[in-house]
């Protein structure tokens, strides 16, 4: 979602087009949203990341 705002806000693309390609593709973000959540999850309790 950030890099989604970078490239809107640096005028790569217009809002209206990444809502129509963000309503196509939501179940995408949400499955890597969810698997880097997991991973950072998983870092954080081996205490890889602190």
């Amino acid at each position: 979602m950030i890099a989604i705002t970078l490239i809107i806000y640096l005028g790569l693309t217009t809002v209206e087009k990444v809502s129509g390609w963000k309503e196509k593709n939501i179940k995408y973000l949400h499955l890597i949203e969810g698997l880097i959540l997991t991973a950072l999850g998983i870092l954080m309790f081996t205490g890889i990341l602190a």
